[in-house]
């Protein structure tokens, strides 16, 4: 018997021996437990029944509602229920995640809407905190954004060897070289893994020392001033965007009459060899690296180095990078960590869609925040662990997992589900129902409309696609002004031309694909030639 089912016999058992009581004292406590341990079983005999003439689907159903109603207690007895939803690609995330919502709604007595309770950005997140009403449900779905290198880059391992960053891709737990930026010390600390993320516009970024590195304009670097990390956009000065794509930029500043390259202390950039050469090895000259020239080199395929323990940096091409994936969760300005503060005060059923492994979560956000973490190893089936409380403990006992041993997609979930259960934050096993058509089509559709919301996904468009798309909205105007045409006459006549069956919603999703397309061109005044 369930734990839900546990909970649902001790309350017939009050409601039946004390009907119109709200407040028990400790003999009518006393009462109820003896009554559960003497003759619990006939209390629960009709819930028992009625379950076993539920279908498998309608069982997964009903203790899914079960788990959010003890999430909606909670709230209203002004604790919070913020939930990390974690997983690998594939394994039901966002399906899971829906399923959690809407059975919430059903219970407040509103519906369910994608729109309005889906955020794919810590601007949304921030923006909907203040908008939603008390008690709705806010799920970030999956709203993290990484910096990168491209393939060039060559990652300083801890046996001395420089391996170009694509070839440790899907390799796990690797030794890298770091800089302790208290201690000033190089150190070699575990590095998680290494992904490659997707084609970005990448920028190549060559020192006064000859070292160089390409990789996005959000990628952070240590710098000297301060010991502080920056990304390279705010590093280089002026607008150097614009000209670096038709140019070359220089940097130069204003001496007497004439112009003068001196560099900037902000745009000294710390390279690995200043943490144990001195300056006379250097010829004497202070070892202060700046930025020499920056280039535009196109979209390329990037990649990042995940999770590296401690210093929370690594070496490409002797230059020291922040392991920026770490840095997700940190808002992206300090409003975001101060409204997730109303959270709590509004009562709603906050939902965190991460990618990773929990030990990549924000340690702050992770302590502070989360008190339900949801961890799917399969499709739509995951285990359930609560935050300890004890404060001379991790609160999710991270390291008790190496204890418990492994397990892949190919065991059986009774032996995964024996061996998460010996952790000591395990509750329980959580299935999950499938969406329904028309709201996992609703949630795509949000989904496809927020893709355009990302600033670099212009990078990746080409003038084929501008064409393309404009052509297809050129269609649905033409299919708009003439009455005699119609989305299913065209539809037919493909079927009857080509022999090719096209659902209606295919091609709706097309048509606002192309449509956001055309309007993200035109708000960002882009020209057509202006891609190659």
């Amino acid at each position: 018997m369930s734990n839900y089912a546990l909970m649902r016999i001790v309350e017939n058992i009050m409601k039946i021996k004390f009907p119109e009581k709200e407040n028990f004292s400790e003999d009518d406590i006393k009462s109820i437990i003896s009554e559960f341990i003497e003759n619990g079983s006939k209390y629960g005999t009709e819930e028992e029944e009625y379950t076993k003439a539920l279908s498998k689907s309608d069982v997964i159903k009903k203790n899914l509602t079960r788990f959010v109603e003890y999430l909606l207690y909670r709230n209203i007895s002004n604790f919070d229920s913020m939930i990390l939803l974690s997983a690998m690609k594939g394994t039901g995330k966002s399906s899971a995640a829906i399923m959690i919502g809407k059975a919430w709604c059903e219970l407040i007595g509103i519906k369910f809407d994608p729109g309005r309770h889906i955020c794919y950005s810590n601007a949304q997140v921030s923006d909907k905190i203040d908008k939603l009403n008390k008690f709705e449900p806010l799920i970030a779905d999956e709203s993290i954004n990484f910096a990168c290198l491209n393939k060039d880059a060559k990652i300083l391992l801890g046996n001395g060897k420089e391996v170009p960053i694509e070839d440790l891709v899907n390799e796990r737990d690797f030794d890298v070289w770091t800089f302790n930026t208290y201690t000033k010390k190089r150190e070699i600390k575990k590095a998680f893994g290494c992904r490659k993320i997707r084609k970005e516009e990448v920028y190549k970024v060559k020192l006064s020392s000859g070292e160089y590195v390409t990789c996005t304009l959000n990628h952070k670097f240590l710098i000297r001033k301060g010991m502080q990390y920056k990304e390279l956009k705010d590093v280089i000065w002026g607008n150097m965007i614009k000209q670096a794509k038709s140019n070359r930029w220089r940097r130069k500043r204003k001496v007497g009459y004439g112009y003068k390259k001196t560099p900037d202390y902000d745009d000294c950039m710390m390279t690995f060899k200043e943490t144990y050469y001195t300056p006379r090895e250097y010829g004497g000259l202070p070892t202060k690296p700046y930025i020499r020239s920056i280039e535009y080199k196109g979209i390329e395929d990037v990649y990042e180095i995940l999770g590296v323990k401690d210093n929370g940096n690594y070496v490409a091409n002797n230059i020291i990078c922040k392991n920026s994936s770490e840095d997700w969760a940190k808002a992206e300005n300090k409003e975001l960590k101060k409204k997730l503060g109303k959270v709590r005060t509004k009562h709603l059923l906050f939902i965190l869609c991460f990618p990773l492994k929990i030990n990549k979560v924000d340690k702050v956000y992770l302590e502070n925040y989360v008190n339900m973490w949801i961890d799917l190893f399969g499709r739509g089936i995951g285990a359930l662990y609560v935050k300890d409380n004890n404060p001379a403990h991790d609160s999710w006992r991270v390291k008790e997992f190496a204890k418990l041993g492994a397990y892949t997609e190919f065991t059986h979930p009774e032996r995964i589900k024996n061996i998460l259960s010996r952790h000591p934050n395990f509750w329980s096993i959580l299935k999950f129902p499938k969406p329904g058509e028309k709201i996992y089509n609703e949630y795509l559709r949000v989904r496809e409309q927020n893709v355009y919301d990302d600033p670099t996904v212009m990078s990746t468009v080409v003038k084929e696609d501008i064409i393309r798309s404009i052509l297809i909205v050129t269609l649905k105007e033409l299919i708009t002004r003439d009455s005699s045409l119609s989305v299913n006459r065209l539809l037919t006549h493909l079927e009857n031309r080509y022999d090719m069956k096209i659902e209606k919603s295919l091609f709706e999703a097309i048509m606002r694909d192309a449509n956001m397309l055309v309007k993200k061109m035109e708000d960002n005044k882009l020209l057509i030639e202006g891609k190659k």
